[in-house]
């Protein structure tokens, strides 16, 4: 049997984020574990000094300023108009190698450690082919505001567009990473749609695979007012027209919302339905993989 060797391909599409990017790169450059990564920047002609901060990191981790933590980085970027954010991210990912892919906006950023998380339990569980985890929401000036401990994420749902911020949360994007297998598979983002292609990638992954929980915090989502998300309406079009779940499933997950949030119900709050989770074991110090239903673990 051959050897798991992870390697991350990570993609960071950025336009006039100045204010924020600098973290965004120290997040990934300073992962440390048994893993390699290679990061690229697609910024689409900024003029607000990224272009700028991006070199000086590059010239950090050229010169070793910036120390490797884990077993290798190459760190790049490129500037210039593009024809907007997905095409970007998929262009991005044709230019990279790895067999872990993700990619995070500009203005987020990952935890300590998330990396190296991602990578022990890909490598620890080959039915694993996509992931994510729980929640928490920083405001602008980097103030953590709110966590979300979500419960597991039933392929059928997934599938059928529920997890849409109203049946049910939003799968978060920058806690979500997949191997390339299922990537090249389900045939990269659609960028027909102009806001809502990470949606539509998940339900599309989800016709491959299910969503496995893995019940820790790998990334912080950035709430400001200079960001896509700030105004959902063209969003929610986009969304609402991939949306396939019956009015019978939509109830279902409104009533697991419900649920969710009384003690003693919340164990059953996915109304019978079960998803994967990755969990940690303090005893053994090892992540185990359970099927879970509700949100209590």
């Amino acid at each position: 049997m051959s050897v798991f060797e992870p390697v991350f391909a990570i993609v960071t599409p950025s336009y006039n984020q100045a204010a924020f990017l600098p973290k965004t790169l120290e997040s990934v450059l300073t992962q440390e574990g048994d893993f390699r990564i290679d990061y690229l920047v697609k910024d689409g002609g900024s003029s607000d000094g990224s272009v700028e901060i991006l070199a000086r990191f590059k010239s950090m981790v050229d010169s070793g300023e910036l120390p490797c933590r884990c077993q290798g980085v190459s760190f790049r970027y490129d500037s210039g108009r593009d024809d907007g954010q997905y095409e970007a991210i998929n262009a991005g990912f044709a230019q990279t190698s790895g067999n872990i892919m993700a990619w995070l906006n500009s203005d987020d950023m990952y935890l300590p450690g998330a990396l190296a998380t991602v990578a022990t339990v890909f490598g620890r569980f080959p039915q694993v082919d996509w992931l994510t985890s729980n929640q928490i929401k920083l405001n602008s000036r980097g103030m953590l505001v709110e966590l979300d401990m979500v419960g597991p994420f039933p392929r059928r749902m997934v599938q059928r567009g529920l997890y849409n911020g109203r049946d049910n949360r939003f799968i978060q994007q920058e806690s979500t990473f997949w191997r390339r297998s299922l990537w090249d598979k389900a045939g990269g983002l659609d960028t027909r749609y102009r806001y809502a292609a990470d949606f539509d990638l998940w339900t599309r992954f989800a016709c491959e695979t299910d969503l496995v929980l893995v019940d820790t915090l790998l990334a912080a989502f950035r709430r400001h007012g200079n960001q896509k998300t700030a105004t959902f309406e063209r969003y929610e079009r986009e969304m609402d027209a991939m949306v396939t779940g019956s009015h019978l499933d939509k109830a279902r997950m409104l009533a697991s919302r419900a649920m969710s949030r009384v003690r003693g119900l919340d164990r059953i709050s996915l109304c019978g339905l079960t998803a994967p989770a990755v969990t940690y074991c303090r005893e053994t110090d090892t992540w185990r993989m359970r099927t879970l239903r509700g949100t209590r673990r």
